[in-house]
């Protein structure tokens, strides 16, 4: 058998990159990896939709939410920890207390 051609293929996905190098031996091999590129596209396209349907519901949740509680107001916050600060201002773990909710809050 003698190779026919080398086909290289990079798939990223979030921070990772995968690279796949095949050897082809026939034109049927050809068909194989098209069909196997194909597949991967098609899970990469699922998984990009499962992460915007989650986007889409924690978005319906914070706007809920957001509604609910209202106009925030500086008194109404009690002041739980630091959780860290830079040259934009200091990041503090929150309680808002009419409505109970946790949160992170910027100063």
């Amino acid at each position: 058998m003698r190779v026919v051609n080398v086909v290289h293929i990079t798939v990223r996905r979030e921070s990772e990159t995968y690279c796949f190098w095949f050897l082809v031996f026939s034109s049927s091999a050809v068909d194989g990896v098209s069909q196997k590129v194909a597949e991967m596209e098609l899970d990469e396209q699922k998984i990009r939709m499962d992460i915007e349907e989650q986007h889409r519901v924690a978005l319906e949740q914070f706007l809920t939410q957001k509604k609910e509680i209202g106009e925030l107001k500086a008194q109404d916050f009690h002041k739980i920890t630091e959780l860290g600060c830079g040259n934009g201002g200091v990041v503090w773990k929150v309680l808002h207390k009419p409505s109970t909710v946790t949160m992170a809050r910027k100063v």
